[in-house]
């Protein structure tokens, strides 16, 4: 009879112990970072820093061609180049340079800066004005100047300052308003002209605003845009009277 107590005991004792089991929570895994996770304009500061404006470590923007713009604010310097999502929660930048252990919640992202070595852990928080929609879908991205028509002007123009030739010329046009012309030789980057800021005018159609971001926009300065699709942009320059054609250099 003591036996068979005790063998009900232990019984009871396994099916307790399978029932918690069952119960316990599986511990929570975090979701596979894709691209629309990202795209926007981030401002970035460390953790633990207040929300002063002042205390801002830089930006992140990331554009759906796969074009990131990076900007640290001291010193004052901003980069263009191509980013890749990859598998391992890390985003790729140019060279070594990556985002690791990235993690995406509401508007919030949390990454360790990796530049040969970890810098520092970062937060940066979404700004929610930098989506771009209707025709700036369109534009928002990296554009390589084609030599067709008004092009040929414009790398005339740039060759005359250059020790050696340009051949190839690209502008980015950024959702939060930042516009960028980069200019490579043979063998990489030649130069890159300041940041300007662009918008679209508000009494012209098809046409943008562009201006040096320590002036203010003059409504008489501006480009129009005859044509803008996903693979096409045409559009005016002052350096030319004749129409710059130029295609996506990543779709």
């Amino acid at each position: 009879m003591k036996s068979c107590l005790v063998c009900f005991i232990i019984c009871l004792l396994i099916v307790a112990c399978n029932k918690e089991e069952i119960n316990k929570p599986e511990p929570e895994e975090q979701n596979p970072l894709v691209m629309g996770d990202i795209i926007g304009k981030w401002d970035i500061r460390y953790p633990d820093a207040p929300t002063n404006g002042d205390l801002l470590f830089g930006y992140l923007e990331f554009l759906s061609d796969s074009t990131v713009i990076f900007t640290i604010l001291s010193p004052d310097h901003t980069t263009v180049g191509e980013f890749k999502v990859k598998e391992n929660r890390s985003i790729g930048l140019w060279g070594n340079d990556s985002l690791l252990n990235v993690t995406v919640k509401d508007d919030s992202l949390f990454f360790d800066l990796f530049a040969g070595e970890i810098i520092d852990k970062f937060l940066a928080v979404k700004d929610p004005k930098a989506i771009p929609a209707g025709a700036s879908r369109f534009l928002c991205r990296d554009w390589s100047l084609s030599k067709k028509e008004g092009g040929m002007d414009v790398y005339d123009q740039l060759n005359r300052y250059s020790e050696k030739e340009i051949i190839e010329a690209k502008v980015v046009f950024s959702a939060s308003g930042f516009y960028f012309w980069r200019y490579f030789k043979d063998g990489g980057l030649y130069s890159t002209v300041g940041r300007q800021n662009w918008d679209w005018h508000a009494n012209i159609d098809n046409a943008i605003r562009d201006w040096d971001p320590r002036d203010k926009p003059d409504n008489n300065v501006y480009q129009t845009i005859y044509e803008l699709t996903d693979s096409t942009l045409v559009m005016s320059n002052p350096i030319t009277s004749k129409k710059l054609y130029l295609t996506p250099v990543r779709n």
